[in-house]
């Protein structure tokens, strides 16, 4: 993988709206073109416990950093980035669950579509 990523969920004394924090690493021969985004996703670790939209599991937060980025890249995640399924939620809903961070470096920046840029 040319981008991995480290996060640890949210820390006992962290503020009340974090909801994950974490970096995102890049291979050192790997070039960040211009227009790109950085898509950070939380998603819960099972779907134990977790909210369900049919038979798939939602992620709880997503959030898009635009370039120029810098990596190590730190990110943190709030209750800004919930998405839809978990906004209406009680946070104790979620602030339970382990979490699978995901990162996708977009080459063109836009989530949709998917390009050799890509990483």
């Amino acid at each position: 993988a040319v981008l991995s990523c480290a996060s640890s969920s949210r820390a006992a004394d962290a503020s009340p709206t974090v909801v994950a924090v974490g970096t995102v690493l890049q291979k050192p021969d790997a070039a960040v073109p211009s227009g790109a985004a950085l898509y950070v996703t939380a998603r819960p670790a099972s779907s134990e416990g977790a909210l369900q939209a049919g038979a798939k599991t939602p992620p709880i937060a997503s959030a898009r950093f635009a370039t120029p980025l810098l990596f190590p890249f730190e990110f943190v995640l709030t209750t800004d980035d919930l998405t839809a399924e978990y906004r209406a939620a009680d946070a104790a809903s979620f602030n339970r669950l382990d979490l699978v961070i995901s990162a996708r470096l977009d080459g063109d920046g836009v989530a949709a579509t998917r390009g050799p840029d890509d990483l």
